[in-house]
């Protein structure tokens, strides 16, 4: 099987991610335009992007500031976050790993950029993110028990 591309393209206003898990995606979730401009209302949380082979999450400029973003783990990928080339919105980000990825963040031309514009409060940028990868196991794909970054409970509700 191939990875998949694009799992989420959210088009509009009010698209919520909430407990999802997205492993080995090329660009698991793309918040996207809205009609008359900016989307406002979107949200991204507890969720677990492992391996992205593009990024963790991307923000294209018509994604409003009250993008709602924690309590999520972004690890082993490319690029945890990036950002539309010519979008001039800040994020508040809370509660999050996006740890033991290439680069923290970047633009659509693959460029790394300096993450000014996240406003981070309690984010940790390093650690060594498990996940079960025992098919027989309950937990699979989620977060080891008890390992870095379980305490988020980023993941499938258990």
């Amino acid at each position: 099987m191939l990875p998949i591309r694009v799992a989420v393209i959210a088009n509009g206003h009010g698209l919520v991610l909430d407990h999802c898990v997205f492993y080995n995606c090329q660009n698991p979730v793309v918040f996207w335009n809205a009609q008359d401009g900016t989307s406002y209302h979107n949200a991204m949380r507890y969720c677990l992007v492992y391996e992205a082979n593009y990024s963790g999450v991307w923000t294209t400029d018509q994604t409003g500031d009250d993008f709602e973003f924690h309590h999520n783990v972004i690890a082993n990928s490319r690029t945890a976050w990036i950002r539309d080339n010519n979008s001039t919105h800040h994020y508040q980000i809370h509660d999050c790993i996006l740890a033991n990825n290439m680069k923290t963040t970047g633009n659509g031309g693959d460029n790394a950029i300096n993450n000014d514009f996240l406003k981070m409060e309690n984010v940790q940028l390093s650690g060594i993110v498990e996940i079960e990868k025992d098919q027989g196991r309950k937990n699979y794909l989620q977060l080891k028990e008890g390992s870095f970054g379980s305490k988020l409970q980023a993941g499938l509700f258990k």
